[in-house]
């Protein structure tokens, strides 16, 4: 297997739950050199009626907010994972997948149970659905 095959089945795992709606998280940590964030959190938003990938990079005393269209996830990702950041964790809510690249460059993937088996954006859609409930009919759900 060469060393990029991890990365980029990583990368597909990504794409793949962001399309059938069962991404949870993703998390970007062991950064290359100092300078980069320390982590990058990325969850799934829905902004404009769109569904993107909203990202928090955490700095040591900041944090910036920056969302991505879907459609440039995996450039965006790849780049990450080849150039800037030796750590990733994939949540899903079928897998949890984490790509671990040592210092000598070998990378491997590794499958965990999910930690959390409801997506991000079924959390805000229930959410959402609870508040209009109450508010229509004065229950509280």
């Amino acid at each position: 297997m060469s060393p990029s095959a991890p990365t980029e089945d990583f990368i597909a795992k990504t794409c793949h739950s962001l399309q059938e709606g069962s991404f949870v998280r993703l998390i970007l940590s062991t950064p290359v050199t100092p300078e980069m964030p320390r982590k990058i959190l990325g969850r799934v938003a829905v902004l404009r009626g769109r569904r993107q990938l909203s990202l928090t990079l955490r700095h040591p005393t900041r944090d910036i907010t920056q969302n991505l269209e879907l459609t440039i996830v995996a450039t965006w990702l790849n780049e990450q994972l080849k150039h800037h950041y030796r750590g990733a964790l994939l949540g899903t809510t079928h897998r949890d997948w984490q790509l671990i690249t040592n210092a000598n460059g070998a990378v491997r993937l590794v499958d965990h149970r999910p930690a959390q088996t409801t997506s991000s954006l079924s959390d805000l859609g229930n959410a959402i659905l609870a508040k209009w409930i109450e508010q229509l009919l004065g229950v509280r759900v």
